[in-house]
């Protein structure tokens, strides 16, 4: 994903005075958005085959699940098929993980 800086011009309410003049802010531009849908970090998707997979925790076990992705920003990704929602994906997973391979949670 491409990233640019520009300047941009903001207004906004602050009446508090909480912001002066020369501060530097950073803004996320939302361009796209779709409500109802599921979004997961994009560390947790990887390529197995040409195909986008996850690793869910099922029962304390690593299944795994092919995906198809939609729409992403810099930290997350639209899953359109593959996964319901309430499913714990795995987070940024190690190599060498195994389907069936016992997990323990993390609180």
């Amino acid at each position: 994903m491409e990233q640019q800086r520009v300047e941009v011009r903001i207004s906004f309410d602050n009446t508090a005075l909480k912001l002066k003049p020369g501060y530097t802010l950073d803004v996320d531009i939302i361009t796209k958005e779709k409500a109802d849908s599921i979004y997961i970090p994009d560390k947790s998707v990887f390529d197995l085959d040409g195909k986008d997979s996850v690793f869910i925790v099922q029962n304390n076990k690593l299944e795994l699940r092919t995906i198809e992705c939609g729409i992403e920003n810099d930290d997350f990704i639209e899953v359109l098929s593959g996964l319901d929602e309430g499913e714990k994906v795995v987070v940024d997973p190690e190599s060498g993980l195994k389907p069936g391979r016992r997990v323990k949670q993390k609180p």
